[in-house]
């Protein structure tokens, strides 16, 4: 078996397609040639980096297809003569085909999260919000009810009973986040225990 012919087989075994009769005299030939054991490594090259972009979309296909025609220039070309800088032309094509498709998946790689966890989403804060209710109540159990609800508030208050006037006295300063919910308990609060509330001033601002 001369070169030409072992270069025949190689490209047949790289197809899978070398009859099981030729392959002990072409590895018998290209454990004793060293230039067909380099074509051999080469154009196995070729074909590993080509099947690394069969599968993707246009444009990325079309690189596939420049690569792919070298390499069929280098297996069927008319003088059945396979030199050796043809080989090498045909890894630097597939080279750069493979470069372009590296930054063709780069540009279009989805964006995940960096390695510290998404970023921070930016919130506008809450609003300031003071409040300020002087309450008289007809009893005590009036006035405790209501000192109970402001437990409830998330911001901090102030709450006092006056040493001189009525019995059951009762202010509050709060300030913290604006909350409607806890507005809206308070209202509910003055409406429930309307019959034992003597008076109710309340007051609020935002800023």
């Amino acid at each position: 078996m001369n070169c030409e012919d072992a270069r025949e087989g190689v490209s047949a075994q790289l197809d899978g397609a070398l009859p099981a009769g030729e392959r002990e005299a072409l590895e018998s030939h290209v454990a004793g040639c060293a230039a067909c054991r380099a074509f051999r490594v080469e154009l196995a090259d070729v074909r590993t980096l080509l099947r690394g972009v069969d599968d993707l979309d246009e444009p990325v296909s079309r690189a596939a297809a420049v690569g792919k025609g070298v390499l069929a220039r280098i297996e069927e070309d008319p003088g059945r003569k396979r030199e050796k800088w043809m080989v090498f032309v045909g890894i630097g094509v597939v080279a750069a085909c493979a470069m372009i498709v590296a930054g063709i998946a780069w540009h279009y790689r989805p964006r995940e999260e960096s390695e510290h966890g998404p970023a921070p989403v930016l919130r506008e804060p809450s609003p300031a919000f003071h409040g300020h209710l002087e309450l008289r109540a007809a009893d005590a159990a009036t006035r405790d009810a209501l000192r109970e609800l402001f437990r409830q508030w998330r911001g901090t208050s102030s709450l006092s009973q006056p040493e001189a006037g009525p019995e059951f006295a009762f202010a509050a300063d709060f300030d913290g986040p604006d909350d409607p919910a806890f507005l809206e308990r308070l209202r509910a609060f003055q409406r429930d225990h309307g019959l034992s509330i003597r008076s109710w001033k309340f007051s609020s601002s935002t800023r």
